[in-house]
């Protein structure tokens, strides 16, 4: 008896709500149907370029009608590209990436999410999240020590996750001396100095630099032009 009085609610509910859905789609406006199945994708969507070591930042315009929506992380610009299961639900414009990959650019697009279904796809936007260089530095800098006549060349090896390098000199071998000389983008890996007389030894360190974060200060490196002496001055008392 009871199992009975189940299927005849359940047959009364599943006809209630075929009775609604006929009612609603005759007496309530196309654009208010459009409304409850909603199809409009939102828009500006901009996703941080490195100004965050812990996250890629995406933000985009509220869409009004939207109770939420879906954010997804895509190899390239394409649709096709994007994972199947979206990064998170936030009821507000903005998600925080905190499983981006350090340095690696990434796209994203978004969904409104109405009571219904998922709307349409975002257009697309890159962005990537920077590598923490507060705890590193350059390594391996080295500076020619009497190798040229007219220069002191420097070299050093790549730091992963750096933009640039800021270059530092100085004619002590302290750095709260030293003074920028110089800021190269990531993919030199020497400079010459031109700015040295002969006769002087100079120091020098590297920083990196992302938008995000700044290296310590790499080791010194000693560097000095060529000298060269034709002849040996004696002092009058015959010392040399």
């Amino acid at each position: 008896m009871k199992q009975k009085y189940i299927s005849h609610l359940f047959t009364s509910v599943v006809l209630l709500v075929s009775v609604a859905s006929a009612v609603f789609a005759t007496l309530v406006p196309d654009w208010l149907q459009q409304f409850s199945s909603y199809t409009y994708a939102p828009t500006t969507v901009s996703a941080s370029d490195g100004t965050h070591t812990d996250r890629v930042a995406v933000i985009w315009n509220d869409i009004w009608g939207a109770n939420g929506y879906a954010v997804f992380r895509c190899s390239d610009d394409t649709v096709e590209s994007c994972d199947p299961d979206p990064l998170g639900h936030p009821t507000d414009p903005f998600f925080d990436d905190h499983k981006a990959t350090p340095d690696v650019h990434y796209y994203y697009r978004v969904q409104g999410t109405p009571f219904v279904s998922y709307g349409e796809f975002s257009e697309p936007d890159s962005g990537y999240r920077s590598t923490d260089l507060a705890s590193l530095e350059p390594q391996n800098v080295q500076a020619s020590n009497g190798e040229f006549r007219d220069k002191v060349t420097l070299s050093w090896d790549a730091l992963p996750g750096a933009a640039s390098y800021k270059i530092f000199k100085s004619e002590t071998a302290e750095t709260g001396n030293a003074v920028e000389l110089v800021t190269v983008d990531s993919t030199t890996m020497t400079y010459d100095d031109l700015t040295v007389e002969p006769g002087t030894v100079y120091y020098y360190w590297l920083k990196a630099i992302n938008p995000a974060s700044e290296s310590n200060f790499s080791s010194a490196a000693e560097g000095s032009l060529y000298s060269c002496s034709w002849f040996t001055t004696k002092t009058p008392n015959g010392a040399v």
